[in-house]
């Protein structure tokens, strides 16, 4: 046994000409990730990881990290595993070198290896100390290698420590651990025998456990194992001789780079240069003052808070800035995280040409969300990928990072915020997560419009990225400076736990810099290009008075033109809006278009196009005369100009920013009736004048931001807000922490601050500790709550509805017109390909979890072939049956379904059935 590793112990055979041996594939891992270690990973994550490993040069960190990935499959080598190939298994027990095996219960590997390596690496000098087991080298390399698929196993119990295989059995002792030792002996001196650590810091760790999932994933992809089959022959009786391995790994080696560059992973290059000569603009105040700032105050990671309002060019600061904290970090990669799917396809454009522009070379840049792949600018349409051309984008994704998790290991990318904060969760592979995020600098857009749950995340995500050393950029243009001071005390503590840290006040408009290292925080104040005079007008109604009074407002588009926007607070209340608008205005010259979440996708993406062609800022298709129904989408990032806003009631930061999309655009032609930009907000009240939030805004925002925006807007009778001068102090009038007030007011202000520390003791649950609190990595898969519960947003439509029209004859259809057939795409005559599951997810809408939901899904499950689909398992279909008037509503318990083409799906709630 001490002359050779055993090439009949196989590490993969499914889909494979014949099983390729463990060894092999051991050795391969740890080939592609000294490739990773070269090409791929940032200074700032080599500097992080060999830091945390308590060592100095970073040569011997690679040699460590690389052979700890290397083990990473060495449960396989336990009887148990081997045994799922029979025939694979029959050579190695007829071989007469391994014992009958008894079926003594299945073990994973992932835990095999877990259990194996403690004890192994105890054997072989690495520290173990009795006071604190899980957290000395021996175990942390053990449990972050056996959570290589994604979720990491409780610590290795007392009686394995002390009796090792005795009383476990199922890993094979005898034979099985001869080979195991003589496959990490192997690999040490192929590694050039590396030195344990003294150390392991659970950043390290983690980043460890990422790198080693990366490296198996892209050494495992069936492409390569064939390739490598090929030029692999096993001697007779299968042993394989050091000399023979150290040649596979040689030749690895030559192969590894090839394969992490077509996988589209790598480093970013960005040219250096001024503001203007980065985007041939010349800077804004905001933009200047940061540009000339900040230099001179970057030593490294920080994190910057940009706080100005809409339309002084925040993003484009924004980019300038990652750019200068990147450099100085040693983390040239950029992540732009923004609320929503919407926002987040329109910024990966804006991403896209700044890259173009500034980019030297090429880097993948990828869109994030979960119906990126949806998008025409990221779906890979073909099966087999297609071949990048001369002409193509220097940010094409390839076809490997648009599989499922790896999007955000490309070196440029652009999601919703869930991305970032799925990172923080106790959820699969959030290791993999945090090491794409930590070679980048994270920009967190409208960082304002995330409730007191996603701020708790939000924060908790920037505590380990302080403490992996990742800059931040934050923006809003409404951001309470209690939550803004919140927010970059998050990040400090991560950088440094425990230090004490002075803000001082945030600016508004402006910029604070706060140093990781040092903790010296720099503010500066700014001038705007967007000083203006904001009319406010409150117009209270009463039940049944809101549509007669939307007229009003609107009446001077139908009559002079212009362009309007009406925000509705709920989707319901825009759908009625909009019919009702319709039916109003349908002999007037005036078009009227509706645009909400609950569309199909691909009505969905249509509209949101149509809508920045009119509305956008290179709107060149802009009508004489329009009005835009919209939700809370129109609020965030998209860049739309409007020449009057009316909304429902709602928090002030959320008005401001709804009204920061009037007047957007300076120099374009305005009707007469619209020199100065101006707010109207729809207050509903009872016979008393008092506010009187309807039943149907449900949770939408809490009672006391209304009550106290009311309240404040009520009392300046009309007086214009001077923006940007009198925007933060307004901000904090209405959500600072509150002692004073009514009795009602009190009452209200005590449920808000109740729900939010409920909404924040949730967050707690369903996060992961902060760095210095984590004992062991078990810690970040397991927590004390339902997996069911662990989500980055509270009551989001978190379903997807598939629309299936029953024709008489019961043939099903997802589209009225009876084009494509759901028998076409059920998998059951021809199979499910990457673009057949683009077409079916293009008609499915987003809905709540609801019960109706849930009694839909049990009445009618979808196709068979879909069942053990990821992305198609969990669809909701609803059936409408066609009739020559139209499909009709279909009725669960006390709820009404109804796609409607123009309005999408209505939901109607019978009294007392929410």
């Amino acid at each position: 046994m001490a002359l050779g590793v055993d090439g009949l112990l196989w590490g993969k055979s499914r889909g494979l000409p014949r099983p390729y041996p463990l060894v092999c594939h051991l050795a391969d891992v740890a080939a592609v990730v000294l490739a990773l270690w070269d090409l791929v990973l940032s200074p700032g994550q080599r500097r992080r990881i060999t830091h945390g490993l308590g060592l100095a040069d970073e040569e011997q960190a690679a040699r460590l990290v690389a052979l700890w990935a290397g083990l990473h499959d060495i449960g396989k080598a336990i009887p148990g595993f081997q045994t799922i190939n029979p025939d694979a298994f029959a050579a190695l027990v007829d071989g007469g070198r391994y014992p009958v095996w008894k079926e003594l219960g299945r073990l994973s590997h992932d835990r095999a290896t877990h259990l194996v390596l403690g004890l192994l690496l105890r054997d072989r000098g690495y520290l173990l100390d009795q006071a604190d087991r899980v957290a000395s080298p021996a175990h942390r390399v053990a449990q972050l290698l056996g959570g290589h698929h994604g979720r990491f196993h409780e610590p290795i119990g007392h009686k394995l420590w002390k009796f090792g295989f005795a009383v476990a059995p199922e890993l094979g002792d005898g034979p099985w651990q001869v080979q195991r030792v003589a496959m990490f002996d192997l690999l040490h001196r192929l590694l050039g025998c590396p030195e344990p650590p003294s150390e392991i810091d659970v950043e390290a760790g983690v980043l460890a456990a990422g790198v080693t999932v990366v490296g198996d994933w892209l050494a495992s992809q069936e492409s390569f194992l064939t390739e490598r089959l090929a030029e692999l022959t096993l001697p007779a009786g299968g042993l394989l001789d050091a000399q023979a391995v150290a040649k596979h790994f040689a030749r690895s080696r030559e192969l590894a780079p090839d394969l992490v560059r077509r996988a589209g992973l790598g480093r970013v290059a960005l040219r250096q240069g001024s503001f203007r000569e980065t985007f041939g603009v010349p800077p804004r105040p905001l933009q200047a003052s940061i540009a000339e700032g900040l230099p001179g105050l970057v030593r490294g990671p920080g994190v910057l808070l940009v706080m100005a309002p809409t339309g002084e060019g925040k993003t484009e600061a924004a980019l300038f800035a990652a750019r200068l904290l990147g450099e100085a970090a040693g983390t040239p990669g950029l992540f732009v995280a923004l609320p929503t799917m919407a926002t987040a396809d329109q910024m990966h454009a804006r991403v896209a040409a700044y890259a173009d522009r500034c980019l030297e070379g090429s880097a993948a840049l990828t869109l994030l969300h979960s119906m990126a792949w949806l998008s025409d600018v990221t779906a890979d349409t073909s099966d087999e990928g297609r071949v990048l051309s001369e002409e193509e984008s220097k940010t094409t994704p390839t076809r490997w990072l648009r599989g499922r998790r790896r999007g955000v290991l490309a070196p440029l990318a652009v999601g919703t915020v869930d991305q970032v904060l799925t990172a923080v969760l106790r959820s699969p592979h959030n290791a993999l997560r945090l090491l794409g995020l930590a070679g980048k600098v994270l920009v967190v857009d409208e960082a304002h419009a995330y409730d007191a749950y996603m701020q708790a995340l939000l924060r908790r995500a920037l505590t380990w990225l302080g403490s992996m050393g990742v800059p931040v950029v934050l923006l809003s243009a409404t951001l309470p400076a209690r939550v803004g001071e919140s927010l970059v005390r998050a990040y400090l503590d991560g950088a440094a736990p425990g230090r004490d840290v002075k803000l001082g006040g945030l600016t508004y408009p402006g910029w604070v810099y706060a140093d990781a290292a040092t903790g010296e925080v720099t503010s500066r104040k700014v001038g705007s290009t967007q000083t203006r005079d904001l009319a406010v007008e409150m117009h209270p109604y009463q039940d049944g008075q809101r549509m007669q009074l939307a007229e009003r407002l609107l009446a001077p588009v139908t009559e002079e033109g212009g362009c309007a926007v009406v925000v509705c607070n709920t989707v319901a209340d825009a759908q009625d809006t909009y019919a009702e608008l319709c039916r109003r205005f349908a002999d007037k010259p005036v078009e009227v278009l509706l645009l909400h979440a609950r569309l199909p996708q691909r009505d969905r993406a249509g509209r949101t196009e149509q809508v920045l062609h009119w509305f956008g800022k290179d709107g060149v298709e802009r009508p004489q005369a329009a009005i835009l129904v919209a939700t809370q989408i129109v609020e965030q990032s998209l860049d739309l100009d409007f020449d009057l806003v009316v909304s429902d009631l709602a928090p002030l930061a959320l008005l401001l920013q709804r009204a920061g999309r009037g007047h957007r655009h300076p120099g374009r032609t305005r009707p007469a009736w619209a020199t100065a930009p101006r707010l109207a907000v729809l207050t509903p009240v009872d016979h008393a004048g008092t506010l009187a939030v309807p039943r149907a805004w449900g949770g939408v925002y809490e009672e006391s931001l209304l009550e106290r925006t009311h309240r404040l807007l009520t009392a300046r009778a009309g007086a214009p807000i001077r923006v940007p001068a009198d925007v933060q102090d307004l901000v904090d009038q209405v959500y600072g922490d509150f002692a004073d007030g009514d009795e009602r007011l009190l009452q209200l202000d005590t449920a808000r601050l109740a729900g939010e520390l409920a909404q924040e003791q949730l967050a707690g649950f369903a996060a992961i500790p902060r760095p210095g609190d984590v004992e062991d990595l078990h810690e970040l898969s397991h927590g004390e709550i339902d997996d069911r519960l662990v989500a980055t947003r509270l009551g989001a439509d978190s379903l997807r509805i598939l629309p299936v029209f029953v024709a008489d004859d019961g043939s099903r259809w997802l589209d009225p017109s009876r084009n494509p057939s759901l028998e076409d795409v059920s998998g059951s005559e021809k199979p499910i390909t990457r673009q057949v599951v683009r077409e079916v997810l293009g008609y499915t809408i987003p809905a709540p979890a609801a019960r109706w939901a849930h009694t839909l899904a049990e009445a009618h499950p979808v196709p068979k072939a879909w069942q053990e689909h990821p992305w198609l398992a969990d669809l909701v279909l609803l059936p409408q049956h066609l009739t020559p008037a139209g499909p009709t509503a279909t009725r669960v318990g006390g709820v009404t379904l109804r796609v409607d083409p123009e309005l999408g799906l209505v939901i109607t709630y019978q009294r007392n059935s929410q």
